[in-house]
């Protein structure tokens, strides 16, 4: 088979080309890519996006979906919103509890004495958090006394996460141990999500992911390495 590239004095032929991508992370990317296009050749739109739906730079309008050419931008977010912009809101709402931000204040050490200590004080004394956090946590919340946030609680550690969500506000969790740490946290400030358009494209966005990773794990199941010498020569 006839060198197709070289690199580095290093002949490559499309068969070691195909191994070494079938192998690699840029096999995802690739049927990522391919996936996309072919999907968007063979889609016909079958209604405009309504006005207010997305950003109005990709809005569509009848004739732009019947031009021989059509912004690939455009017609990617146009496919998102006929396939899932009737799931948005359904799914927003399973996903609200990840979705809202949250202040909280964390303290964690790894003396589990000192840290039972820590807590017993604060539980008597509340105010004193962020002065013992200050001297005492040796986390990088500690330059701010604790403090964390606002932040999506789908951002902290699953186990920190946990406990969040069972406190109200001013409210302090009992110690736990994360990754030999003695922790516990306060809730001090819930930030409920607002459902606006940039959160909206943000889950349109994600449906699209979770649909376009099924498929390409799918496919990547199926993909062998072929010689293509013939065709390339």
């Amino acid at each position: 088979m006839s060198p197709i590239a070289s690199i580095e004095r290093r002949q490559l032929t499309a068969e070691s080309i195909c191994e070494h991508v079938s192998t690699s992370p840029l096999l995802a990317q690739l049927l990522r890519q391919l996936t996309i296009d072919r999907i968007l050749s063979e889609w016909q739109p079958a209604s405009t996006v309504k006005s207010g739906s997305v950003d109005p730079e990709l809005e569509l309008n009848a004739r732009d979906l019947q031009a021989p050419i059509l912004d690939h931008r455009a017609k990617l977010q146009q496919f998102k919103q006929e396939n899932w912009g009737n799931k948005v809101g359904s799914y927003y709402l399973t996903r609200k509890v990840q979705l809202d931000r949250v202040i909280c204040s964390i303290i964690q050490v790894a003396d589990g004495t000192i840290a039972q200590e820590l807590y017993f004080r604060i539980c008597s004394e509340p105010k004193i958090f962020s002065k013992l956090a200050l001297n005492y946590s040796q986390g990088s919340e500690s330059f701010d006394g604790g403090k964390v946030g606002p932040i999506p609680i789908s951002r902290l550690h699953p186990t920190i996460s946990t406990q969040l969500l069972l406190l109200k506000p001013g409210e302090i969790s009992p110690l736990f141990i994360i990754e030999n740490f003695y922790i516990f946290v306060r809730l001090e400030q819930v930030v409920p999500a607002q459902f606006d358009d940039e959160l909206r494209q943000i889950l349109l966005d994600e449906l699209f992911e979770q649909w376009l990773q099924a498929k390409i794990v799918s496919e990547i199941g199926s993909v062998s390495v072929q010689s293509v010498g013939n065709e390339l020569n």
